[in-house]
């Protein structure tokens, strides 16, 4: 029961984490201001990666597994999965808007590419908060640690692979998504 109600807490801080970018992508749409609206894309940019990181959190899982038994792997297993479920959720509309944003600025014949490589780079942001344990905040309050991470990633061949694997993930989902919307 300690592994349960231990991944309730970094669950519900990974969630708030995933929540915010919807937040600020949505305050960014609603606001006149350009200044305010900067800032909140500034911060959406930056928070994004914490939608879709969630998968990573699912080699938690497989190391808890073995500990529990009965009913505790069944509250265990459905603690993931609402946590996959906000994941995603959290991912495709914290994305989705950005479309809006690019016909804003009539770049509508961009915005496949745009969303594209957006999503690769959510990939690399999610190997740097994987591998090297940056946080989100860290680019706004520990520039250096962000950037030396960045660089360490880049010049590694199997973590650039592995970003480009997240960055193909982050792409198929938020397509799937698309289309499962626009189909219902």
């Amino acid at each position: 029961m300690p592994i349960l109600s231990y991944n309730a807490g970094w669950m519900l801080w990974n969630i708030w984490l995933a929540v915010l970018p919807v937040c600020f992508i949505r305050l960014s749409l609603l606001t006149k201001n350009k200044l305010f609206r900067f800032v909140m894309l500034v911060l959406w940019f930056v928070y994004l990666p914490n939608t879709i990181y969630i998968v990573t959190d699912l080699l938690h899982l497989l190391q808890q597994w073995h500990q529990l038994t009965g009913w505790e792997e069944i509250i265990l297993f459905v603690q993931y999965i609402i946590l996959e479920i906000c994941g995603f959720a959290t991912f495709f509309l914290a994305v989705r808007p950005f479309e809006k944003i690019l016909r804003e600025f009539h770049l509508q014949k961009w915005e496949t590419a745009s969303i594209i490589v957006l999503n690769f780079l959510v990939g690399f942001a999610m190997v740097l908060g994987r591998v090297d344990r940056v946080n989100s905040w860290e680019i706004l309050i520990n520039p250096y640690h962000f950037f030396s991470s960045s660089m360490h990633v880049a010049m590694s061949l199997p973590l650039v692979g592995l970003a480009i694997l997240f960055g193909l993930f982050a792409n198929v989902v938020y397509f799937l998504l698309k289309d499962l919307s626009l189909s219902s």
